[in-house]
């Protein structure tokens, strides 16, 4: 089930809450309610002043049941307490593959 995001121009400053985010220009939110349930949080970095999505990428630190991704402009977290890594690794693949970009990293 592909869920609807909720998307917020300008980013709140309750939704700024990972390093290099800061400068985003627009956040989106959804939940996946499969199993197990996953929540996703996309910020658009159009590198305007400096603030990119490899900037943010960059600053990201590993957490148990959250990963980080970078495509083009996008920067996103994947959180799910109850994931392993190999779950989480294959719903941010299938999400990188949906937004415009050519280069993917995730960790």
């Amino acid at each position: 089930m592909r869920p609807a995001p909720n998307c917020l121009t300008p980013v709140p400053a309750s939704l700024l809450i990972w390093r290099g985010t800061g400068q985003a220009r627009r956040v989106c939110r959804a939940e996946y309610d499969g199993s197990p349930p996953m929540s996703l949080t996309v910020y658009y970095l159009p590198g305007w002043s400096g603030a990119t999505a490899w900037d943010a990428f960059q600053k990201w630190q590993r957490r148990p049941g959250k990963m980080a991704f970078e495509k083009g402009h996008y920067f996103g977290v994947v959180e799910s307490a109850n994931s392993d890594e190999s779950a989480l690794n294959r719903f941010t693949a299938a999400v990188e593959q949906s937004l415009p970009g050519t280069t993917e990293l995730h960790w």
